[in-house]
């Protein structure tokens, strides 16, 4: 999961379309790269929304939420390291998202039942 924040001087309407077409078309035209995933979800944040705390807006400080799915870690690591993330993926997000301010976590859900 990543929390993802846009380039700056980048409106927050450019950075979800370009996100939303142009960066997931490329993503998903790289076999290599889709392959490893199980799954794939992009969260735009709605814009003019925000929480209020004490009657004071608290501000957004990320544009959207990608979740991406691998069934294993390694497949995580061969998908990051892989020569197709490097030359084709990464400089791609560079040029809409804010990378240094961006933040990965890395997680394994725990579905728990009543």
């Amino acid at each position: 999961m990543s929390l993802l924040r846009r380039q700056p001087g980048m409106t927050f309407e450019e950075f979800s379309d370009y996100w939303r077409k142009g960066h997931a078309d490329l993503v998903r035209s790289i076999p290599k790269v889709w392959d490893e995933f199980s799954g794939y979800r992009q969260n735009h944040i709605l814009p003019g929304t925000s929480l209020h705390l004490d009657g004071k807006p608290v501000a957004q400080p990320y544009d959207g939420i990608v979740e991406i799915w691998f069934d294993s870690f390694q497949a995580l690591e061969r998908t990051m390291m892989s020569q197709y993330y490097r030359d084709v993926i990464r400089p791609d997000e560079e040029t809409f998202v804010d990378l240094p301010n961006t933040r990965m976590i890395v997680e394994e859900s725990v579905i728990s039942t009543p």
